[in-house]
């Protein structure tokens, strides 16, 4: 008797655990018999075969397949839903939710599930690794017509070959202790997976392609789990903005190609017009809502200006005219496998599907100079660090651009200008654009990289001044400044942002110590440093000036572990041009008073006399106080009385940094009145001008 007990109590178990979260009524007594209606019914799940279309310029191919589409076949939950009827007014009356679901001993497809008699004819859905989204759908008193509306918006970060959703349904009869037909269910995969690689293979010797992004385009935003079971329409879903968007950028491990799973896209075929593979394109497409991928890159040949070149590739099937096969079809259809193959040959090709433009490709930097005229624009990737990262401050330069092998931006803005329509700014092809204005305004700007959230991840300072035909490529032709050599290194002639080497005096551009973000006189905000993450506080608020009232660091370190600027080296906190850095203590060791430098001029600025006539100018441009984020500026050139100009070197075990200090005593016109110090020890709180000198190359 007691062995008996044990049986049974088993079975019950083994009971419970295949009909998945029944209510105390619906579980069998110990005898076996059911309650309540519930009946053990066993199914067969199939899993419908994948349409496999295969696309390259020079194999085209489209077959269904028994076979699964990849390893994708993986049932990891199992929802069963029961309805009593099949128009929009049948009721849930019974849902079952299975975790890892297990088949029959001795089958591998066969599935033992307790569903309730009826009457009257019921609509079954198996629903697959949708989780336990339905597992209470009958307890809220849902229809079928509710299910019909039920959507899903799927996420590419997270949709893989391991949780693919599938989805069946079938109209069946259940009664009262029929247990021995088998239901068989088709599963068919409400989405389609897209499969995208590629190789370079320039037609032009030497040539170099270098991807800088891989996004697919035109995604539908949502799918209804029944589309995939009843859907006809032709045209899926609407011609409408609101029904699409475009998946996040792949800038990491492009090379490796991608996979995405998307809700099927039926855009249509264009009737009567043979396409060719190169000629698949949006001229040619149905309408502007076909799905794409787009790869961008660039190409490099000795001699020969770089080229951005944009690939994109449209997906749908093909079919055959004549014995030719046409690309046509646009549509992506749900259960479908298109497997896309391209090589990448040139931009000098009849390939319609690649677009092109010459263009600069500028260095990863924190500051960007441009001159405002036509034809001039800065184009750098936000995700190649701007220098090296620094250790112990718990900043990442690619962890914050970059999650896994997505792109963390969603946009960018400008910050501050000084002058309306100084710049424009965008992100596209895996790259910020940068155009300054055409009129021939200077002046600085700040633009920043959001994320979804509307968190600034960087930002950059855009420096729009002629100047930068000198600094970027050495040009003797424009009269706008020179390089100076002094002191065994290469300077700017003029302060990091300065419009002259001497007027106007002010204002200056002011960084805290470490920090890679200018501050200009009415376009920051001032605040108390915060007591948490100062550093990353200070990425996502680079127009904020952190006030201290010790002058201790503004990021609050009690030990200098995490040294932001470095001595000959660029630290991702640099803020200088690419190819230019902080200088570093002793650099303007030498400046002695009154013997090769003058602390002030009449109008207030001091000159460096390093030989043969050359003079360097260095303003009286003042500074910001730490402890009020004030800016204790000048009001004009004849007020000026004191300079500072930061180094890269702090000051071991101490809250302060090296820096150039000159100072005017008076306003007498006595040139030999005031002080230097080549090498002063200030607070790092406190905003100082900067100017840089070349990296040299070892």
């Amino acid at each position: 008797m007691e062995k008996r007990s044990e049986f049974y109590i088993g079975l019950l178990l083994l009971w419970i655990l295949l009909v998945g979260g029944c209510t105390k009524a619906e579980v069998p007594d110990s005898a076996g018999n059911e309650t309540d209606g519930l009946v053990p019914i066993v199914c067969t799940l199939h899993q419908e075969a994948v349409t496999v279309v295969q696309m390259s310029d020079t194999e085209s191919d489209t077959k269904s397949v028994a076979t699964k589409a990849g390893g994708d076949e993986t049932i990891n939950d199992l929802t069963i839903l029961q309805f009593t009827g099949t128009d929009d007014n049948a009721p849930c009356i019974t849902s079952r939710y299975l975790y890892k679901p297990v088949p029959e001993a001795g089958t591998t497809d066969q599935y033992s599930i307790g569903l309730r008699a009826t009457e009257n004819e019921s609509y079954i859905l198996f629903i697959a690794n949708a989780g336990n989204v339905f597992a209470s759908y009958e307890n809220m008193n849902k229809t079928l017509g509710d299910f019909r509306q039920e959507a899903m918006e799927l996420d590419q970060k997270t949709t893989n070959d391991l949780n693919i959703l599938m989805i069946g349904g079938q109209t069946v009869t259940i009664a009262t202790g029929n247990t021995s037909d088998l239901i068989s269910i088709v599963l068919k995969r409400p989405v389609a997976r897209i499969r995208f690689t590629w190789e370079a293979k320039p037609t032009v010797t030497n040539t170099q392609f270098t991807p800088l992004a891989l996004k697919l385009r035109n995604v539908p935003k949502t799918f209804k789990y029944m589309d995939a079971v009843e859907k006809t329409t032709e045209v899926y879903p609407a011609s409408s903005a609101e029904n699409f968007k475009d998946y996040t950028s792949i800038v990491d491990r492009i090379d490796e190609g991608f996979t995405w799973y998307i809700p099927m896209n039926r855009r249509g075929i264009k009737e009567d017009k043979v396409i060719k593979a190169w000629e698949k394109t949006a001229g040619n497409a149905p309408d502007k809502y076909c799905t794409y991928i787009e790869l961008s890159g660039i190409f490099r040949t000795p001699n020969m200006p770089d080229q951005l070149a944009t690939y994109r590739f449209y997906i749908g099937s093909h079919t055959e005219q004549n014995g030719t096969v046409n690309y046509n079809n646009y549509d992506v259809e749900a259960n479908g496998a298109y497997d896309v193959k391209a090589t990448i040959v040139g931009v000098n090709t009849f390939d319609l599907r690649v677009t092109k433009k010459n263009f600069v490709y500028s260095e990863p930097a924190n500051c960007f100079m441009v001159s405002p005229e036509a034809g001039s624009e800065v184009s750098f990737s936000p995700y190649r660090a701007p220098g090296v990262d620094v250790a112990g401050s718990g900043i990442v330069y690619t962890d914050r651009m970059i999650e896994d092998r997505y792109s963390k931006i969603a946009g960018v803005k400008i910050l501050w200008q000084t002058s309306e329509n100084l710049i424009t700014a965008i992100i596209a092809q895996g790259m910020i654009n940068v155009v300054p204005n055409q009129d021939g305004t200077s002046g600085n700007a700040l633009i920043a990289a959001y994320s979804e959230a509307n968190e600034i991840l960087w930002s950059w300072h855009i420096w729009v001044t002629p100047y930068a035909h000198i600094i970027n490529d050495n040009r003797v032709d424009v009269l706008v400044g020179t390089r100076q050599s002094y002191n065994g290194q290469e300077w700017m002639d003029r302060n990091l942002g300065a419009s002259n080497t001497l007027t106007p005096a002010v204002p200056e551009l002011m960084y805290q110590w470490g920090r890679k973000d200018p501050f200009l006189k009415n376009y920051y905000t001032s605040s108390t440093v915060p007591t948490t993450a100062p550093l990353t506080s200070s990425l996502k608020e680079p127009n904020v000036f952190y006030k201290v009232a010790d002058g201790s660091p503004w990021y609050k370190k009690s030990t200098q572990t995490a040294r932001l600027w470095q001595d000959n080296v660029r630290t991702v906190f640099d803020p200088c041009p690419h190819g230019w850095r902080i200088p570093q203590k002793g650099s303007w060791d030498g400046f002695t008073q009154n013997v090769n430098f003058f602390t002030w001029r009449a109008d207030r600025y001091s000159s460096y006399n390093f030989g043969s006539g050359d003079v360097a100018i260095y303003r009286l441009g003042g500074k910001t106080a730490y402890d009020t984020g004030n800016s204790n500026l000048p009001s004009s050139a004849s007020s000026a009385s004191e300079g500072y100009l930061w180094s890269s070197t702090n000051s071991e075990g101490s809250n302060n940094a090296y820096c150039l200090y000159h100072q005017s005593l008076t306003a007498s016109g006595n040139q030999s009145n005031g002080t230097v110090n080549p090498n002063a020890l200030y607070s790092q709180s406190y905003g100082f001008p900067v100017r840089c000198v070349k990296v040299k190359n070892n």
